[in-house]
């Protein structure tokens, strides 16, 4: 006969005494039972509490069964609905980081084709200006070069003017002075002197015309001559440096000299002394 477990046995009751979490409910009538079963037989047929029981044990499991069915399926529902769900947030997951990947390569590209079309003006700009400024210091040496031309024509102008002023006011002052050798002139003796500069050696060589003809060792650089013909002046003739002045003919080898503190006679004697020299040399 088929053997039924009591609710209360005690599996059943160390197992719903052991934990928190119930154990899975076992079915304890199995589909075999329900096609044969089989009951203790009495006199008017099987045992009624028996059957009842058979009954109500088969109705309670089929129906946790079911509820448990039901339990999965809204599991199921809801998982699937999450799965879904999930893979909805993936999609929209991927498809934002594909349209922020295609974002930052658009961004990129457009940065690279701007920086390359910034330094392509910028050289250009540069070139530019560059032969701008070339050019322009062309002009501005053409500029130069036209003013240093006209600086020397100005200053040969210049100069050439000085010259023929200077030389018409010596001729004008030569006409305004009396034509002799030794004058008396402002409690001073004036003399003619005609200088030959870089000469082998500093010396009296004779007149020339009413001129005394000197050579001079100096160059005529920076006045040196000037000041080389009034020390041996100072020394022939036996006077100061500061007795000596020259009247006329600074930059000229054509001079008129003043001798102060010195009379005509000594002075005549000291010429006639260096002419007789200079003729014996």
């Amino acid at each position: 006969m088929f053997e039924r477990q009591h609710p209360d046995t005690p599996s059943s009751i160390s197992a719903a005494q052991t934990g928190s979490v119930p154990a899975e409910r076992v079915m304890r009538i199995a589909p075999l039972d329900l096609r044969q079963p089989r009951f203790r037989t009495q006199v008017r047929g099987f045992d009624k509490t028996e059957v009842v029981a058979f009954l109500t044990e088969a109705a309670d499991d089929y129906e946790h069964a079911l509820r448990e069915i039901d339990r999965l399926r809204q599991d199921l529902l809801r998982m699937e609905s999450l799965l879904v769900e999930h893979r909805e947030r993936e999609d929209n997951l991927r498809n934002t980081l594909l349209t922020a990947q295609k974002l930052a390569d658009d961004v990129k590209t457009a940065a690279q084709n701007e920086a390359k079309m910034i330094v392509r003006e910028a050289q250009g700009r540069g070139d530019l200006l560059l032969q701008k400024a070339q050019a322009r210091l062309e002009e501005v040496e053409r500029d130069i070069n036209e003013m240093r031309l006209r600086r020397r024509d100005v200053e040969g102008s210049l100069e050439a003017s000085i010259q023929s002023l200077y030389h018409a006011l010596e001729f004008i002052r030569e006409q305004d002075k009396p034509e002799e050798r030794v004058l008396l002139h402002l409690a001073a003796v004036t003399l003619l002197v005609r200088v030959v500069p870089r000469a082998g050696r500093t010396a009296v060589a004779g007149m020339r015309g009413d001129a005394l003809l000197v050579r001079l060792a100096a160059a005529p650089v920076d006045g040196a001559a000037n000041e080389a013909l009034i020390a041996f002046l100072a020394d022939i003739f036996d006077r100061p440096k500061r007795d000596i002045t020259i009247l006329s003919g600074h930059s000229s080898r054509d001079k008129r000299i003043a001798i102060a503190g010195a009379s005509e006679t000594d002075i005549a004697a000291r010429l006639d002394a260096l002419r007789r020299s200079s003729g014996r040399t």
